[in-house]
């Protein structure tokens, strides 16, 4: 039973050069060596030859891109994978923080009273109040200067 390959190298001969005699041509001379029934075996052993190295070089590529893509999805859970703990030791961490902030915050309203603590609320929103109209005047000086230097221009 013929392959296509085999079938397909057997019906195609460079005739012009056997003749001349040009160049260096291995089937030609494993022809002229050989008897005729010893190349037939050799020109249908080489021409598996060929279709099993063209295979087996078809199959190291193919595995070659799945090991690559086989890597790449591994790589992407793994780092998925991390993301998640992060985040989640992340929002750990803020817990943790809020929890002992709110601690300070209730130690700090024991010792000092209910009365000191308002005081210091107020305290902080004069302050507050302060830095929003400092930034009002802020704004105001900016706005003045650059409506002044493009009179200038």
């Amino acid at each position: 039973m013929k392959s296509r390959a085999l079938s397909y190298q057997l019906s195609t001969k460079d005739v012009s050069q056997e003749e001349k005699g040009i160049g260096f041509n291995l089937v030609g001379f494993i022809k002229n060596i050989l008897p005729k029934d010893k190349y037939s075996q050799w020109e249908t052993f080489a021409a598996v030859l060929i279709q099993n190295r063209w295979r087996s070089y078809l199959k190291r590529k193919q595995f070659r891109a799945t090991v690559s893509c086989i890597t790449r999805v591994q790589t992407l859970a793994r780092c998925k994978q991390q993301r998640l703990l992060f985040c989640k030791q992340r929002e750990n961490a803020i817990i943790i923080q809020c929890m002992a902030r709110k601690h300070k915050a209730d130690a700090l309203r024991r010792r000092l009273g209910n009365n000191e603590v308002a005081s210091l609320l107020n305290e902080s929103e004069s302050v507050l109040e302060g830095l929003k109209s400092l930034k009002a005047v802020i704004n105001l000086q900016r706005f003045w200067r650059g409506r002044l230097a493009r009179l200038q221009q």
